[in-house]
């Protein structure tokens, strides 16, 4: 994956690389865009915090030379949850996708009714499934609330309500309400489940074209839940479709005994811009 790439420079003026990318997608302007400081040598957390500040992207990547020393195609993201291991795909040589690993077991905590839920994004009760599964703050690193809705028109129809917001969360450190329907039109295949996710930004509540994090903690819950015993739970994710910016999260769960081993999540990526920059004081 480029967004990961250590590429090492010789720079007398200390003029940082960066790149920008859309991940979760194989075309230009559709997935979410993040940016990638190529070399972050020398950086301190608060400089880090800043440059990602700047470029007010939901996230940016700063890459470390000890990751270019991995004796095999592997790399660690450092987060919050824990470190998070990066599989590199490649095809024929050329680096296609990447796939992370959830960095905890699946915790499930508060449940809520289909009423609150619904109107966190502004639906009615009856449009919230409860059948599969109770509407629950549930993390594989990071807890988000997740439920399902009855179909593709719903989610497309879903606006988040801030004075439910303000009621209703942060629960148990989740922040986000991510929900998704198996209603998915052939149209939207090769997707199994279409999926949003509402959170609070920095000018109120936002919509994110991709969740990993989000994602995979679905996918470990719908594994979870599952019948299936010993194999791989996959499924293929949508997002994004319903503001222009089209996301595909590929999904799988491995599962021995009934219970769930680990959970993955991953996909494809393509460069948007480069460009540098400089720190005051560096030089």
């Amino acid at each position: 994956m480029i967004a990961l790439r250590s590429i090492k420079h010789e720079d007398n003026n200390m003029q940082r690389r960066y790149i920008t990318v859309d991940v979760f997608t194989d075309r230009a302007f559709g997935g979410n865009p993040l940016a990638v400081v190529l070399d972050a040598r020398g950086l301190t957390t608060a400089q880090m915090q800043a440059i990602a500040t700047e470029f007010n992207y939901s996230e940016t990547t700063f890459v470390l030379a000890t990751l270019a020393k991995q004796p095999k195609p592997q790399l660690r993201f450092e987060e919050k949850a824990g470190l998070v291991p990066v599989d590199i795909v490649r095809d024929g040589g050329k680096v296609v996708a990447t796939e992370l690993t959830a960095p905890q077991a699946l915790s499930r905590m508060s449940q809520l009714s289909a009423g609150d839920v619904a109107s966190l994004v502004s639906l009615t009760p009856e449009e919230v499934r409860t059948d599969r599964q109770a509407p629950q703050v549930v993390g594989v690193g990071t807890p988000f609330l997740v439920f399902e809705v009855t179909s593709r028109d719903a989610v497309r129809r879903a606006k988040p309500n801030a004075a439910a917001f303000g009621s209703l969360l942060p629960r148990d450190g989740a922040f986000g309400s991510y929900f998704y329907t198996r209603d998915v039109p052939a149209a939207e295949k090769p997707c199994d489940l279409q999926a949003r996710m509402f959170f609070p930004g920095s000018s109120g509540l936002i919509e994110d074209p991709a969740t990993g994090s989000a994602t995979v903690a679905a996918a470990a819950l719908l594994a979870e839940l599952d019948s299936l015993r010993d194999g791989e739970l996959k499924l293929t994710i949508g997002q994004g479709f319903d503001m222009g910016r089209p996301s595909l999260l590929l999904t799988r769960v491995r599962k021995q005994n009934g219970a769930n081993v680990s959970a993955h999540v991953g996909g494809a990526c393509v460069q948007m811009m480069e460009g540098t920059f400089k720190l005051e004081g560096e030089g």
